[in-house]
């Protein structure tokens, strides 16, 4: 893993900004470079037997659980977006600030 990983850094996604807009309002589109990881508090219980109906449940909970911060990384237009499942996790590369 390369320097610029910060495991529990903290990623401002710009939220309730109109798309490709900074502050000012003029368009400031910066291209994605830091690359995060994002651990939800929200971790469910150890996964059981792979293929069962009780991981199915639980793989589905997670995907439901990651929907609405999956939407802020496409709208801050995040690339390399990843899901995890063993924890309750995404990564993705976005811009800074």
């Amino acid at each position: 893993m390369g320097d610029d990983l910060r495991i529990g850094e903290v990623v401002r996604l710009s939220i309730g900004r109109r798309e490709g807009q900074g502050r000012s309002g003029h368009s400031s589109r910066a291209e994605p470079n830091q690359r995060v990881i994002v651990v939800l508090r929200s971790q469910f219980p150890k996964p059981p037997t792979c293929g069962s109906h009780k991981a199915v449940v639980r793989a589905t909970a997670i995907k439901s659980d990651q929907a609405a911060i999956r939407t802020q990384l496409r709208s801050a237009h995040a690339t390399h977006v990843q899901s995890f499942q063993l924890v309750n996790a995404m990564a993705a590369t976005v811009s800074k600030g």
